[in-house]
């Protein structure tokens, strides 16, 4: 049976990474963090898999909602959360958008400066 793949897994991989990013984890630590293995939290990232709600939840401990993984909506992030995710840097075209303009697709975001 065919199932059609859901157009919204590459912006929530992105915004996953994104958050990885913001909050100084490797790839080993979110899953660790998150109750996963390390290839899961890859197929997350690369936007193959939707992260279970269980675990995004997890991520509210660190200010980062569940409307910001599923929907890219910012208003509800932790204040204290979005100076790190604004020291990220993006690649490509979409480094260039407004802020009030969605983030970007898996792929093109670089590493964050260090806002510790």
């Amino acid at each position: 049976m065919y199932t059609k793949p859901d157009p919204t897994l590459p912006d929530i991989g992105a915004r996953l990474a994104l958050t990885r990013r913001a909050l100084g984890l490797t790839r080993f630590q979110m899953a660790r963090l998150l109750g996963t293995d390390m290839p899961t939290w890859g197929t997350y990232e690369a936007g193959l898999q939707r992260i279970r709600v269980d675990r995004a939840l997890k991520l509210s401990a660190y200010g980062i909602p569940l409307e910001w993984v599923y929907q890219g909506k910012t208003t509800n992030l932790h204040r204290r959360s979005v100076p790190r995710f604004a020291s990220c840097k993006l690649t490509g075209a979409r480094a260039r958008r407004r802020p009030s303009e969605k983030l970007p697709e898996a792929g093109h975001v670089r590493a964050c400066r260090n806002t510790k």
